[in-house]
């Protein structure tokens, strides 16, 4: 009987937090575990979740993916160090990027950002190319495809 009322509760609480927006496993995990339901109760509902397809980590990833790198020109290696905070596997993790983020739209996107990025003109050329570089790469773009742009761009100027 407490059990059924606990498997409700804590339902209940994964249901609102998944039509907020699509959440991870994990993301489900820590929040019944906050809630503090009990261990047992909080692999029950995983499981119905998952059954169900409300919880799909798949999914999740690709949503992410596509988002992060559509509307925050996230750069493939910052959006994996974000999918492993949400505690999705690295592997699942590394076959979606890869999938979902060829090299072509890596360069595309780091193009379009060299273009957008306003640099002070008061810097001089290697001032410019280091602070476009730092900017990239904490958009968690790789470092080849940085200087590859780089080196285009300056070409062009």
């Amino acid at each position: 009987m407490e059990e059924e009322r606990e498997f409700k509760r804590g339902i209940q609480i994964a249901y609102r937090a998944i039509s907020r927006r699509e959440k991870s496993t994990e993301e489900i995990r820590h929040l019944l575990e906050n809630k503090e339901v009990e261990e047992t109760v909080i692999e029950e509902i995983i499981q119905k979740l998952t059954k169900e397809k409300y919880l799909d980590d798949r999914r999740f990833t690709e949503i992410m993916v596509r988002s992060k790198k559509n509307y925050t020109k996230d750069g493939p290696l910052k959006i994996k160090q974000f999918l492993y905070k949400k505690g999705i596997r690295e592997d699942l993790a590394d076959q979606i990027i890869e999938e979902k983020y060829p090299p072509e739209e890596e360069l595309s996107i780091i193009n379009e950002l060299i273009m957008r990025k306003h640099v002070s003109p008061k810097k001089n050329f290697l001032q410019k190319k280091q602070f476009l570089y730092n900017f990239l790469m904490n958009k968690g773009f790789s470092p080849q495809y940085i200087m590859e742009e780089l080196n285009e761009h300056i070409k062009k100027e």
